[in-house]
């Protein structure tokens, strides 16, 4: 009919696109299949729409992958569970005390230790099982290696133990590659750092805060935050500490030097640290009240003789420590020395 356009023009289908026509049969149009890209049928537009939805896809992926993989893994998910550490080198600190590497599982494991928490390290020796707990000197801002700090007790050197310490001997009788059972996070105590763990406004009964003279909701925010079990059954219960004493013996600096590495790292936290650390000769504290002895800070008494000079282990982390923030941490060492 007269009506109808001529052979090769474009039909309008009334949503903005248009096809051309192919034939005309008793006055209806048989239209080709569309080749508008912007038809919703178009089969330009639905690969064009796929090619960019899997490219969205896959980049989304890759961003997750490369952010998963830059987020350090966990090696203590269960406290309960025993992890196979491998050693990965032993170095001697002095006479008597080694530092021992182990690999954790990757280079992108960090161990998973709180600030205050402990690990425990097991060993079948002579057909018994010994365990004994040990505090690292390395913290989770260290990837894929864990380390210790282990004063060895020999056989046949202390006559109140002529054994010697069992795990330490083992320890360094391990060569580079033997695997020890580590455990944890273990233990009562563990510090959060400024403020975290309660709210500004959560008040803790008994402490006094120096910003108000009283006890008040604001000694949260200028103080340190510990959460501390009285036992194991119990939950943990906040404190706050505005300064910190500590006293520590040889190897039992390590835990707290693990402390005060993580205040340090807070450059918020207003928490100070006193240290005295105790070093003793060839004796027992026990056997102090049997006769005198002298007494010193900081330095061997004059005229005395003390192998405890070489006994002190991480002198220098802790004087690098002090020396950086003098008004954060002050320590000491205590000197006693038998009498001549």
């Amino acid at each position: 009919p007269a009506s109808f356009p001529p052979r090769g023009a474009l039909w309008d289908l009334g949503a903005g696109c248009e096809v051309e026509d192919a034939a005309i049969d008793d006055g209806v149009a048989a239209a080709r299949p569309s080749r508008c890209p912007l038809c919703p049928q178009s089969p330009v537009l639905l690969a064009s729409l796929g090619v960019g939805l899997l490219t969205l896809l896959g980049l989304a992926l890759g961003s997750y992958l490369v952010r998963r993989s830059r987020r350090p893994r966990i090696t203590l998910l269960d406290p309960n569970e025993k992890y196979l550490l491998r050693l990965l080198d032993k170095t001697t600190v002095n006479h008597n005390t080694k530092r021992f590497r182990f690999a954790l599982p990757t280079a992108h494991h960090v161990l998973g230790l709180p600030v205050g928490k402990h690990v425990y390290l097991s060993a079948r020796i002579d057909g018994s099982l010994v365990i004994r707990p040990y505090t690292p000197i390395t913290s989770d801002e260290d990837q894929g290696y864990v380390d210790l700090v282990i004063k060895v007790y020999l056989k046949g050197v202390h006559p109140r133990f002529p054994e010697g310490g069992k795990m330490s001997q083992y320890l360094d009788s391990l060569k580079t590659g033997d695997v020890v059972e580590f455990r944890g996070p273990s233990g009562l105590l563990t510090y959060a750092g400024k403020g975290n763990g309660l709210a500004p406004t959560s008040p803790v009964p008994g402490v006094l805060s120096t910003q108000c003279g009283s006890v008040c909701p604001c000694v949260c925010a200028h103080a340190g935050m510990f959460s501390i079990q009285p036992n194991k059954k119990s939950p943990p219960e906040p404190r706050v500490a505005r300064k910190l004493g500590m006293i520590a013996g040889g190897t039992g600096v390590t835990p707290v030097l693990q402390l005060i590495q993580a205040i340090l790292k807070g450059p918020e936290d207003p928490t100070q640290c006193f240290l005295l650390f105790a070093n003793q000769v060839v004796f027992l504290f026990s056997g102090l009240g049997l006769q005198s002895y002298c007494v010193g800070r900081g330095v061997v008494p004059t005229g005395k003789t003390s192998p405890t000079e070489k006994d002190i282990i991480l002198r220098e982390d802790l004087e690098e420590l002090q020396a950086r923030h003098p008004t954060t941490l002050s320590s000491g060492s205590l000197w006693i020395t038998p009498p001549e």
